[in-house]
């Protein structure tokens, strides 16, 4: 559940809400949810039947919510962690951007960046589709000018069909950005210009390309598997 694990996280848990019709009868997760709010600190408050199906974006919501205040991170506070970093940029789709960061956390990226123009992170549909991921994993925004003078010693290496090296011959290490381009024209020309690898993922039969969020995917594991 991801109120649960917002309150088990390290973000800024203001408020929980539970449904009345709930409340007095939780099993399961709801249990554990208390659990996690009583180990927090923050004491649930009870809503009138229905009045969170009404204000909740999904269609069927659960029966508890919370009130969260947004990280404030730096693209330097996640350039200067450990492993890779993933930069969306321009990726339009929630359901891609929330697998995108869902495959970051499992194979233990530094974190994730956003460039203007991608959906916002924690928008409702970016959380479901992460499963969580987007509230642990560290995130920020990034503009053009912050990426070229924060990121060091970070190679830039982005998705394209006709990538100039192929995956399973670039030489990749945990100190690169990956760029995860926008789903229907790629990544824009003024970061092409600035990439230190165009890499294309190798394909048989008559398949051009792959969704973006596969092919981060399939990088990002190719990545773990040349760890030490």
């Amino acid at each position: 559940m991801l109120v649960a694990e917002a309150l088990l996280g390290e973000l800024d848990v203001q408020v929980v809400y539970l449904d009345e019709a709930f409340a007095d009868d939780l099993v399961g997760p709801y249990a554990e949810l208390l659990s996690a709010a009583e180990y927090r600190g923050v004491e649930p408050r009870v809503a009138p039947t229905g009045l969170l199906a009404d204000v909740l974006s999904t269609v069927s919501p659960q029966p508890c919510a919370a009130v969260l205040a947004l990280p404030t991170r730096s693209a330097t506070d996640v350039l200067d962690r450990p492993g890779p970093v993933v930069l969306l940029a321009e990726v339009k789709d929630p359901g891609n951007a929330g697998t995108i960061i869902r495959a970051a956390e499992a194979t233990g990226v530094g974190g994730v960046l956003s460039l203007p123009g991608t959906v916002d992170l924690f928008s409702p549909k970016v959380v479901r589709a992460s499963a969580g991921s987007i509230l642990r994993i560290p995130a920020a925004s990034v503009s053009f000018n912050e990426l070229a003078t924060s990121r060091a010693d970070r190679r830039l290496v982005g998705l394209a069909m006709d990538g100039s090296a192929s995956l399973w011959d670039a030489a990749l290490d945990d100190r690169v950005i990956l760029v995860a381009g926008n789903e229907a024209h790629g990544i824009d020309p003024e970061l092409v210009a600035q990439l230190d690898v165009s890499l294309s993922i190798p394909m048989a039969g008559d398949v051009e390309s792959l969704n973006v969020a596969m092919a981060t995917t399939v990088v990002l594991y190719e990545l773990v598997r040349r760890r030490p």
